[in-house]
């Protein structure tokens, strides 16, 4: 994604212009703002317009006493409607990649985007076999939903989630559906969602190279009738229901830590029915929690009628707490 600014003057009684907010070579969306006086009457107007149809956007004004005041005054206003541009053309260019065909796509954040109420959600369409990266520029931006999930990946679709990227939502940062696959790269991290940080459904993919899914209110990835999971790297940490919630699906742990997630059960890993967790690498800690039955046991898996591989001959249970509790009991 690419939101570009510009400044342009309008007519009027004792109009000014303004400093240029910023400019590009094409933008889709032009910052257009004006000065104006009349009387007593000092307000500077400012609005965002389509630059493709001339259509307006959204506007806003403010009011000012001097002329020193005014070039501050648009100013503030552009920073009012930065997050607006920032989301139209967000959308516009998820609506553009939905349209357009197989291929690889990047959609790179220059600034914080909220989809709010009101918005429709991003959703991507596997009408190809698509590749599409979202990333921060040189610094981290946040994308965050007010409702339901952040980003959607269906079937046909591969989502990598790049560099400095912040993701939170009211609901589950990413949803991965049936046939979709998710790669989450150094860089990325997915916290403080309502509900689950990444939730992998039916036959749906998630790989975790690297990044933070911390301080969700359930679990940080939730695996779901058929899903995988397989984490290589990066960190799972402080979620407040279990740090991975596996039911009929698979885990398979390569490396990477799960560390102070807290739950009545599960802690850092509970694996329900049906399900598979395979630990060849990396660290699960001692402190994360769970009670147990309300007995306030502390155990870093939980495991309930699903299936415990590990590699004996690695040496992996530094820092992992011995007692395994379950119905199924220890490793295999």
């Amino acid at each position: 994604m690419q939101a570009e600014y510009n400044n342009q003057s309008s007519g009027g009684t004792d109009d000014y212009s303004v400093a240029t907010i910023g400019r590009g070579d094409n933008p889709l969306l032009a910052l257009s703002g004006a000065a104006r006086r009349l009387d007593q009457d000092r307000m500077i107007n400012a609005a965002i317009i389509n630059v493709e149809n001339g259509a307006q956007v959204k506007g806003d004004s403010v009011e000012y006493q001097v002329i020193e005041d005014s070039i501050e005054a648009i100013q503030t206003l552009a920073k009012k409607l930065t997050g607006d541009v920032l989301r139209l053309a967000l959308l516009k260019s998820v609506d553009d990649i939905n349209k357009a065909g197989a291929g690889n796509y990047t959609i790179t954040l220059t600034g914080d985007v909220t989809i709010g109420l009101n918005d429709k959600l991003i959703q991507f369409t596997a009408n190809a076999q698509k590749t599409i990266t979202i990333q921060g520029d040189s610094a981290e931006r946040s994308l965050t939903c007010q409702r339901n999930r952040t980003l959607e990946v269906p079937s046909g679709i591969t989502l990598v989630l790049g560099r400095n990227l912040r993701i939170s939502s009211a609901d589950v940062g990413v949803y991965v559906e049936g046939g979709g696959t998710l790669r989450m790269e150094n860089g990325t991290t997915v916290a403080n969602c309502n509900r689950r940080g990444v939730f992998v459904y039916d036959s749906g993919t998630f790989t975790m190279n690297g990044g933070t899914i911390s301080g969700n209110k359930e679990s940080g990835v939730y695996v779901l009738a058929g899903g995988t999971f397989t984490m290589n790297g990066g960190t799972i940490s402080g979620n407040k229901e279990n740090g991975v919630y596996i039911l009929s699906g698979t885990f398979t742990m390569r490396g990477g830590t799960i560390s102070g997630n807290i739950s009545d059960y599960g802690g850092g890993v509970y694996v329900a029915t049906d399900s598979t967790f395979v630990k060849t690498g990396g660290i699960i800690t001692a402190d994360n929690r769970a009670k147990v039955g309300g007995g306030g046991n502390v155990a870093a898996v939980i495991n309930k009628r699903g299936h415990l591989y590990r590699n004996r001959a690695a040496g992996l249970y530094d820092n992992l707490d011995s007692r395994v509790e379950g119905s199924a009991g220890g490793w295999e």
